[in-house]
């Protein structure tokens, strides 16, 4: 847990250099990533693969949960960030 709290720390920070708006978190990571794999047409089966989950219904109802278009448009920001540099 300690490791994982000195991760988001950092990722935080990161996420501030490049002016998100949410706090970027491995819990962001993990939705954004599930999410990205999502819209980009990737089996659902290989996304719950991806994420660790034993059943299908659990990964539907993760996605679910999700508001692609906010992290969509974090996403974006954070790229155009990235290529700038």
């Amino acid at each position: 847990e300690r490791m994982e709290h000195k991760v988001n720390y950092y990722l935080k920070k990161i996420g501030g250099m490049v002016g998100l708006q949410m706090p970027l978190t491995t819990y962001v990571a993990r939705h954004t990533w599930a999410s990205t794999m999502r819209d980009m047409g990737v089996s659902l089966s290989v996304v719950s693969k991806g994420l660790g989950h034993e059943s299908l219904k659990t990964t539907q109802i993760y996605l679910s949960s999700i508001d692609t278009e906010g992290v969509v448009k974090a996403n974006r920001k954070m790229i155009g960030r990235i290529l700038r540099i």
